[in-house]
């Protein structure tokens, strides 16, 4: 997947874009024209997912590379709650008496997140 932007011999408004269409196609734009500039991705998907690298090219200065890692979360299409039993438990559990044990277990179906009790 890349995404390229060349500004070479011309200002950051006629800047070059270049992106394959398997991967962002038309839904990421750059903008130079804001401090800082910007990259906006539209419609953020799984597959968007990594590290995004900026390299910044100078004429008589070194190359200016920065990299920020990004990291999506698909929600799940259906998450339990069970009890020790294995009995599945809506969103009530109790009334409990103060001071005996409760076990639950969490089991999450699709998506790519994370279940916590």
């Amino acid at each position: 997947m890349g995404l390229i932007y060349d500004v070479r011999g011309r200002n950051i408004e006629n800047a070059i874009h270049w992106s394959d269409n398997e991967g962002f196609a038309e839904r990421a734009r750059f903008n130079g024209k804001t401090t800082p500039a910007q990259l906006h991705l539209e419609g953020v998907q799984l597959t968007d997912e990594g590290v995004y690298r900026c390299r910044v090219d100078f004429k008589n200065t070194p190359t200016k590379n920065y990299q920020v890692n990004l990291s999506v979360i698909v929600p799940p299409y259906a998450m339990s709650v069970y009890n020790k039993q294995g009995e599945v438990k809506d969103s009530v559990i109790g009334p409990l008496e103060e001071g005996i044990g409760l076990t639950l277990s969490c089991e999450v179906r699709g998506g790519k997140s994370y279940c916590n009790l």
